[in-house]
């Protein structure tokens, strides 16, 4: 079925694909405990899948077009450009910002690389980002050293197209044309994983030897010993049958067996594969619903979500945006202050008793200057400004003054500091 299947493919291709290419896609290539990996067996792994799942989370973090402000890093939404929108509500017509940046980052974590189509329409305007599967895709360097990609579209259809017409999303490169794909490079990892389930459900399809043995009193003949076999397959064996009692007649005796270290150092096994593929992603295992050796208390879980955001969402955010910036926006757009952003600091902020110990240092006191104004702080958390004016004033002591202004006299005879509270 897989030749037919390979053979078809590559018999509807205007520009043919690699055998070498089909077999990864649909058969996989041979690991050294015998299973066949390929994108499709890797993502029925469910370390793997949720591994890829975790980096696909940023698509909880809006992506916005920024505009830069101020002359400093502030910026506000760039909301009269049609590519904020787009990105941030209807990348096409038939997916939401949150799906395409999803299924971009699901195709970038499972693969190595991320393609979308770039409809322009006549005047030159980018007007859709069209997911295609990589497995669909193949990718060309010319003499020149260009790049041309054969696209594999839904409906069957292949559209041989130049880069000015892909968003490429690439990962870690070996030649800079092409990304390194995880699944050939975690061959061995995924695929003990997938050994080592298969081997468990093996064992629990034929749950009785689990449970314990039969043993057959006596010397009977091989028609005796098929009929109890058959019995004993018809009634106790499978996942349907667990549970059941048992019971043994006078010819008959069930023994209870415990789990061997075989089958044990097999469950270690299963733990120690899902901590490998959450090294061949950079994510914690935590994230994999994985503990490790030792159960984490709240603070070090708490711990563990910051780290994760530090060391697996934003290096992936920053790629992300970078590629953005550079593919999607014009060098005019950059110059104007333009650029596309992800803010990670929700995922950050600390709990009710750490933000309101920063918010009262940020506004300052009596006796420390502050760096917001409380209006800024409540925009900062979601609240609506106050329109007093006095709320949109950063707070300085009234000792302090500032430089080259003379020294402020100290209040004699009963005076007070004007603007001070009596």
């Amino acid at each position: 079925m897989l030749t037919r299947l390979a053979t078809w493919w590559l018999e509807r291709k205007a520009v043919g694909f690699s055998q070498s290419w089909v077999d990864h896609v649909f058969g996989g290539s041979k690991s050294a405990s015998g299973a066949s990996v390929s994108i499709n067996s890797s993502l029925m792994q469910t370390a793997n899948l949720r591994a890829i799942m975790v980096k696909a989370d940023v698509s909880q973090i809006p992506l916005v077009l920024m505009r830069r402000e101020g002359g400093g890093n502030g910026s506000v939404p760039a909301t009269d450009h049609p590519l904020h929108d787009m990105m941030l509500y209807k990348p096409n017509a038939w997916m939401d910002g949150v799906e395409w940046v999803r299924t971009t980052v699901m195709h970038f974590a499972a693969t190595g690389q991320a393609i979308s189509y770039r409809n322009i329409d006549s005047r030159g305007r980018l007007r859709e980002l069209i997911p295609i599967r990589p497995e669909s895709t193949n990718i060309d360097v010319t003499n020149l050293m260009e790049m041309d990609y054969t696209l594999g579209l839904e409906n069957g259809a292949q559209v041989r197209v130049g880069r000015d017409r892909v968003f490429h999303f690439r990962g870690p490169s070996w030649d800079g044309f092409r990304a390194m794909d995880p699944v050939a490079l975690g061959r061995e990892a995924i695929g003990l994983a997938q050994s080592t389930e298969e081997s468990q459900a093996r064992l629990h399809k034929n749950g009785v030897r689990s449970n314990g043995m039969f043993t057959l009193k006596g010397r009977p003949d091989q028609k005796e010993i098929d009929r109890v076999r058959e019995m004993i397959m018809q009634t106790y064996s499978g996942g349907q049958n667990s549970g059941k009692p048992m019971l043994a007649s006078d010819a008959l005796a069930f023994e209870k067996l415990s789990m061997s270290g075989g089958e044990a150092e097999t469950l270690e096994t299963r733990r120690f594969q899902i901590e490998e593929i959450g090294r061949l992603h950079g994510v914690f295992t935590i994230m994999l619903g994985h503990a490790g050796d030792q159960s984490p208390t709240f603070a070090s879980s708490e711990a563990f979500f910051a780290a994760n955001v530090r060391y697996t969402y934003q290096p992936l955010i920053r790629a992300f945006t970078t590629a953005l910036n550079t593919q999607l926006l014009t060098d005019e757009d950059r110059a104007a202050g333009l650029f596309f952003n992800m803010d990670t600091t929700e995922l950050l902020r600390g709990s009710l008793k750490d933000r309101a110990e920063y918010y009262k240092a940020a506004i300052g006191n009596a006796s420390q200057p502050g760096w917001l104004s409380p209006n800024e702080v409540r925009d900062d958390d979601g609240w609506n400004l106050d329109p007093r004016p006095e709320m949109d004033q950063v707070q300085f002591p009234l000792t302090m003054r500032g430089a080259g202004a003379p020294p402020q006299s100290s209040p004699q005879n009963g005076e007070t500091i004007p603007g001070a509270e009596v």
